[in-house]
């Protein structure tokens, strides 16, 4: 049997599922290179802070990614987080308590660590296209939600169950119109693209070819 054929033509069908089971952005409001640019606002403790994203056609989102500050040498280790159809109010779509995995990006130079936080949103959320709100609030250490100028979103802050009002309103900042950083993700339809069936069928050609090399003297 041709041992190396037959890997390759396996290599080949694992590599197209692979592609299949990769992760898709959903919605982003500010663009990865420009986190961290501008400044912050706490979702710690009684303070939570609401974001509008919308969804142009229906997606299934199951993570998220969001630009987190914290003092130096802490990280976020988990987050409250819900989507609602308002800030503050509305239909509560779905919510949940997750795990977060840091990855330190670099220091701001005033002693605290800039990160980009992951967390799941479960098994998948699915959602018809509309305006929706991520809400977030953390707990395990002091976490500042990343605050870019310009985005595309838009923010409203609660504290101690108080009023909302939105972010770029708020007097204790000199905040021009921006947007938290974030980003939503899902994962692509099991449903092979066609370069995916392209590796797929080569991968099956080239087993069918190495077998009836195989047994070609026994059925002669």
């Amino acid at each position: 049997m041709n041992t190396h054929s037959l890997s390759l033509a396996i290599a080949s069908i694992v590599s197209a599922a692979s592609l299949t089971a990769s992760a898709a952005i959903v919605y982003e409001s500010n663009p990865p290179a420009t986190w961290f640019t501008w400044s912050s606002y706490s979702i710690s403790g009684p303070v939570s802070i609401s974001s509008r994203f919308v969804l142009n056609s229906s997606a299934t989102i199951s993570g998220a990614v969001v630009g987190a500050w914290n003092i130096h040498g802490q990280s976020m280790t988990s987050v409250d987080w819900r989507i609602t159809t308002q800030h503050f109010g509305g239909t509560e779509v779905a919510f949940g308590t997750a795990d977060v995995v840091n990855q330190f990006i670099a220091p701001d130079g005033y002693g605290y660590d800039m990160n980009k936080a992951s967390f799941s949103l479960g098994a998948g959320l699915s959602l018809n296209a509309g305006t929706y709100w991520l809400q977030l609030g953390s707990s395990g250490a002091d976490t500042y939600w990343d605050y870019v100028a310009p985005g595309s979103s838009e923010a409203w802050v609660q504290e101690f169950g108080g009023t909302p009002y939105r972010l770029e309103d708020s007097i204790d900042k000199q905040i021009i119109p921006g947007s938290p950083s974030f980003q939503l993700f899902n994962t692509l339809s099991p449903v092979p693209e066609p370069s995916e069936w392209a590796a797929i069928s080569f991968g099956l050609l080239g087993i069918v070819w190495v077998v009836k090399r195989r047994f070609a003297p026994a059925c002669a």
